[in-house]
């Protein structure tokens, strides 16, 4: 039985690429027994697709007049006798077009990777070929075969292959002549040597992956660009990170969290902040937003014209905030950009001094600047006061010293944790262009992280050794390098 030169293959009149393109989109995510793993090829065709086009193109169409009787009997009796087959096929195959329908359905599944080793499929396509060429064994050829895709699926389907290409590179050695040949061998093979190549590469790669207390092997680095936090009590690196979410597929969400780790007072390392695990998002006691609420609707008259007089980017174009909640306080009129804090102060405070001295050393700490005026000062003396204020402003004071013994700066550790919701997930440090300190909280405004990152203060990249090396000359500076290690 031959089929007829005017009869159309089945590629000809329908194929289903829907169900063919999904299996070729996943097949580049395979990566275990894959043939492709053996080696790269520009362009390689799926192999999903060159086996479900080979199908289609050497199997007739039930449907045109001139396919023969033959096997169309022979397609429905391999079709039927499929292991496992829908039952729908046993009406549907009796007709022509059923077949055809059956016949189509048949590729698409077989074009999925993990049917294309298994024996049913195989010995089913097998038997479709032989039925549609009894006499001899179909050929398949491509002159220009590249990585061998096409050459490989017509030996899978029990087709003769030639394969020739302008570049004779050995993948055509090892897809057309290897694989066929000493396919279990090569496969033992490849396992031997590849273990003996992963405990090479553990034992070289150990000292850039050193084991955590419990054990635990890190598995991968997260790096991120850094800026320096440019409080004076603070100085600690900042990763630029828009958010701490790693993975938020449903049974897979995974987060970073993290505590900060601050310089001994001693100067002898470091210690983790008393009463200061890992970190969520931060968010502040509700009691100190009623606190901070009811003051604004208290204020006195000092503060009253204070804030007239600073609001909506009035002074210096910066932007202050009235009654700020600031644990365990809430300051009178602070300027996130310029880390400042104004109080105004009534006669009350003449009697509260310590509280008032307590209350500024615990701002500066946090690295912020305090001016305090009397209410009697802004009502009577308003110029001397803004003046005060809008040289500070354009002047900022030079950086604190740290104390004797405290040469260190504070620094963050990560932990990849399960969240159970979003609310556990902490903020990330980069919101339009600013980047906060998760150490103190202070913004870096954008033009200082572009001035950092331009002057290669940020980090770029993970340098995985750790002896350093004198550059050559005309190379360029060097950046800091900031990795999360996981």
């Amino acid at each position: 039985m031959m089929i007829p030169k005017e009869c159309k293959r089945l590629a000809e009149v329908d194929f289903p690429i829907a169900v063919v393109s999904k299996h070729s989109a996943r097949e580049k995510s395979i990566r275990h027994g894959h043939p492709s793993t053996l080696h790269l090829w520009w362009a390689r065709r799926p192999l999903a697709a060159c086996r479900a086009m080979l199908m289609a193109l050497l199997l007739p169409d039930p449907c045109d007049a001139e396919c023969p009787e033959e096997f169309r009997a022979a397609a429905r009796n391999t079709l039927l006798g499929k292991h496992g087959h829908p039952r729908r096929w046993e009406s549907e195959v009796c007709t022509a077009e059923g077949l055809r329908k059956a016949l189509l359905e048949f590729i698409g599944d077989f074009a999925n990777w993990d049917n294309s080793a298994n024996t049913d499929y195989l010995a089913v396509a097998r038997a479709l070929i032989k039925a549609a060429h009894p006499d001899e064994t179909p050929l398949v050829v491509d002159p220009f075969a590249g990585g061998g895709s096409i050459p490989l699926e017509a030996l899978r389907l029990g087709c003769e292959a030639f394969a020739s290409d302008l570049n004779p590179v050995a993948c055509l050695k090892v897809m057309l002549e290897d694989i066929p040949r000493h396919g279990p061998e090569l496969a033992e093979e490849l396992r031997r040597v590849g273990g003996e190549i992963k405990k090479q590469a553990e034992k070289e790669l150990a000292e850039f992956y050193p084991k955590d207390p419990d054990g635990a092997v890190p598995i991968a680095y997260l790096w991120a660009r850094t800026v320096r936090c440019e409080s004076p009590n603070c100085g600690a690196e900042i990763p630029l990170m828009r958010s701490f979410w790693l993975c938020k597929k449903a049974n897979r969400k995974r987060a970073l969290r993290y505590r900060i780790i601050k310089p001994s007072p001693s100067g002898r390392g470091c210690r983790e902040a008393a009463g200061e695990g890992y970190h969520g998002p931060h968010v502040l006691p509700k009691e100190h937003l009623e606190f901070a609420r009811s003051l604004r609707k208290q204020q006195t008259d000092a503060e009253t014209k204070m804030w007239y007089l600073l609001r909506d980017r009035r002074l210096a174009g910066r932007k202050f905030r009235r009654q700020h909640a600031f644990p365990p306080y809430v300051i009178d009129f602070y300027c996130h950009e310029a880390s400042l804090v104004i109080e105004i102060d009534g006669g009350q405070h003449t009697e509260q001094r310590r509280y008032d001295e307590a209350r500024t050393k615990h701002l500066e700490e946090r690295g912020l600047k305090v001016l305090r005026f009397w209410n009697n000062e802004v009502l009577q003396d308003t110029e001397a006061v803004l003046e005060s204020i809008w040289n500070d402003l354009q002047s900022p004071s030079p950086p604190t010293p740290l104390p004797e013994g405290e040469g260190s700066v504070p620094r963050v550790e990560f932990e990849v944790f399960e969240p159970k919701n979003e609310k556990e997930v902490p903020d990330g440090t980069v919101t339009r262009a600013k980047a906060t300190c998760l150490c103190c909280n202070i913004v870096l405004p954008p033009e200082r992280v572009r001035a950092q990152l331009s002057e290669q203060r940020g980090g770029a990249d993970v340098i995985f050794d750790p002896s350093p090396r004198p550059s050559p000359k005309g190379r360029g500076r060097s950046a800091e390098q900031e990795c999360l290690r996981l």
